[in-house]
């Protein structure tokens, strides 16, 4: 279709590990507000795809496309710069802190307040965070290990989808 925006393309992407192929030419175009699911046996290389995307891996062939330009993380942090995050199956929160500092894990100084961290500005900002998702009902202030596995889950969505602490001054989501 002439003039189709593309949020996301890949082309002729592969991905080994050892002898191992863990993605052979694959390619694909993501455009604005499309869902794309990635279905196959274990082994056929969905999360290794997931993962060169969310700059975990490097990809060894091909080229990834976002907005038009190259992209080419070489990091999670650089993905996540770019508006990319992966949540997958295991747990991924660290469970001795809140929800809260799960969030905003690495931006913490964006609550800077006059004596350290302002926790009562993450704990309100991650409540906004957490609504967007509709997931409200998660008390962002208590650690994590007290939540059950559902809610640790909404916690991770929250991160990935508010990059940007509301009220923050990384700025407004």
């Amino acid at each position: 279709m002439e003039g189709k925006t593309v949020l996301l393309k890949a082309e002729h992407i592969c991905k080994s590990f050892g002898a191992t192929k863990a993605v052979v030419d694959f390619s694909v175009e993501i455009s604005p507000g499309e869902v794309r699911g990635f279905i196959g046996e274990n082994g056929s290389g969905k999360s290794t795809f997931s993962s060169m995307v969310a700059g975990v891996y490097r990809r060894d062939e091909g080229m990834m496309y976002m907005d038009g330009e190259v992209y080419e993380p070489h990091s999670t942090v650089e993905a996540s710069a770019r508006g990319v995050a992966l949540v997958v199956q295991e747990a991924g929160v660290i469970t001795d802190i809140s929800g809260a500092c799960n969030i905003f894990l690495n931006k913490e100084d964006r609550f800077q307040g006059r004596f350290g961290i302002d926790f009562r500005k993450m704990n309100a900002a991650a409540r906004e965070s957490l609504k967007k998702v509709y997931s409200d009902h998660v008390d962002p202030s208590i650690p994590c290990s007290l939540l059950n596995l559902e809610d640790r889950k909404l916690i991770e969505i929250a991160k990935a989808m508010c990059p940007d602490p509301p009220g923050s001054r990384g700025g407004e989501n």
